[in-house]
């Protein structure tokens, strides 16, 4: 709404006037007007800055809306006194009004004004409708105890509760059309406060702890606040708590727990050629399914030997080794650190295999530990022979060992040897060393004896040595069936 305003600045063009420096080194500055002609040029800077004040407060008043006019002083009068009410009353704060707006209430209607920042000194209880409002934020210091009606229309930050104010308070309010909504209210001495909601970005609290409870947050440094961590795509590394892993066998290895053969389930490697092996397992430790990989001494690298060509008459040690996301075998000489291809880090070994004399591979067959020669008339006629005699050997009653070497027949990893004894010369005793009694002796006598001639005995026993010994009473053939690894 448009207002209007007669007060005019006098002297506009500002002849025959005195400019500032001049004006205020007058005498009658500080003295007053004497008696005597005037100075005309003095009456003119004092009546053009008194008007200029005046006309620039009416134009503003003005532009408010207002009617200033000097034609009826008490009209005047009732105009100043309804902007400072308006604007200021017992608040204090800028003066500053836009087009008005009324906010109609159960009780009568409220006159707002500013399209963006209004001092109230009075509210209402109950809001029933709003008219000529765009958007604008209101701040009000209630002068009366009110009861404020949470509703559609008026919506508050007391968790949807009424509020009863107290003369004093302070509240923050955002108008629209329809809606007036309370962002912050700040009471007096001796009132609850009550906190922003979340929804006005507040958090709804009063206290820190409350606080992280609405917002659903924890608390930082140490403590007991986070209880379960879902969702996150970046594994924490180590130094931070976690593994840097985000499988379970990355996480093992990356904190250094290393893959045992233990780990494996039904592990099965067998030489199927002169050339090449297989493995399998139902579990493996490295991607936790089943695997199945082929190895080829023709081959260098994964798959294959690690370093250099297959040799003749040497034992080979088998490994599954991994890159994090492959699994291959490979064969190398070393018992306990094969040469890894590029890209590969883990590894554990599984086994062993044999070359012959002309470099093909004996065939055996794994099961666990157990390892197993495969007599298959070719590479491998017969088994493996210790020792083969026509006659006596040592003396069975002294008794005299006679050692036998086992390093061609069992790889160095192997703990156990498994054995067979045939006696078609009469009684054959063997042992791990040569400590042991007579095979007659009833406090020492040895782990294998073999009575009856032309009888055949199965034997098993740990390694104390590379040797193992062994006396008969006539002919006699020991013989390497395989062995068990120490995995």
């Amino acid at each position: 709404m448009a207002g209007s305003n007669n007060f005019i600045q006098f002297d506009q063009n500002q002849t025959n006037i005195y400019n500032d420096a001049s004006y205020q080194a007058l005498k009658e500055i500080s003295d007053g007007v004497g008696t005597g002609i005037a100075d005309p040029m003095m009456h003119n800077k004092m009546y053009y800055q008194v008007t200029t004040m005046c006309a620039a407060l009416g134009n503003v008043f003005s532009n408010l809306g207002y009617t200033v006019s000097d034609t009826d002083i008490s009209a005047l009068e009732t105009v100043l006194s309804n902007i400072i009410t308006t604007q200021g009353g017992s608040f204090t704060g800028a003066l500053k009004q836009a087009p008005q707006a009324t906010i109609t209430s159960a009780s009568g209607v409220l006159t707002l004004t500013s399209a963006s920042n209004i001092f109230l000194a009075n509210g209402n209880e109950a809001i029933t409708s709003i008219t000529g409002w765009t958007q604008g934020i209101a701040i009000i210091k209630w002068n009366t105890a009110r009861t404020l009606t949470a509703s559609s229309s008026l919506v508050l930050t007391n968790n949807g509760s009424n509020r009863t104010t107290a003369i004093g308070d302070i509240g923050m309010y955002q108008i629209t059309s329809s809606v007036v909504t309370e962002l912050m209210y700040m009471p007096v001495s001796g009132n609850a406060e009550v906190p922003v909601s979340i929804a006005n970005g507040g958090t709804g609290a009063t206290t820190a702890a409350a606080a992280r409870t609405n917002l659903a947050v924890a608390k930082s440094g140490a403590n007991s606040d986070i209880t379960s961590l879902t969702g996150l795509t970046t594994a924490l590394s180590i130094a931070q708590g976690g593994t840097g892993a985000i499988t379970a066998i990355l996480a093992r290895l990356a904190l250094g727990v290393p893959v045992t053969f233990g780990t494996f389930k039904n592990f099965v490697q067998t030489v199927t050629s002169n050339t090449a092996a297989t493995i399998t397992a139902d579990y493996c430790p490295y991607n936790s399914a089943s695997i199945s990989c082929a190895i080829s001494t023709a081959v260098s690298g994964a798959g294959g030997i690690d370093t250099g060509s297959v040799a003749a008459s040497t034992w080979y040690y088998v490994y599954v080794i991994y890159n994090g996301s492959d699994i291959h075998a490979i064969l190398s000489l070393s018992s306990s650190a094969p040469a890894l291809p590029s890209g590969y880090t883990y590894y554990c070994r599984v086994g062993s295999i044999v070359t012959n004399s002309s470099g093909y591979l004996y065939r055996t067959i794994q099961n666990g530990r157990k390892t197993q020669y495969i007599v298959d008339g070719t590479i491998l006629t017969g088994m493996v022979q210790l020792a083969k005699t026509s006659s006596s050997s040592g003396s069975l009653s002294t008794p005299t060992w006679i050692s036998v070497s086992v390093s061609g027949a069992v790889p160095t990893t192997a703990e156990s040897i498994i054995g067979s004894c045939f006696s078609p010369g009469g009684t054959t005793m063997i042992a791990p060393n040569n400590v042991y009694g007579a095979y007659s002796s009833t406090t020492n006598p040895p782990p294998v004896s073999v009575y009856t001639a032309n009888n055949a005995q199965q034997f098993t026993f740990m390694l104390e040595s590379t040797n193992i010994y062994y006396a008969s009473g006539g002919a006699t053939v020991i013989s390497c069936m395989g062995w068990e690894d120490n995995l």
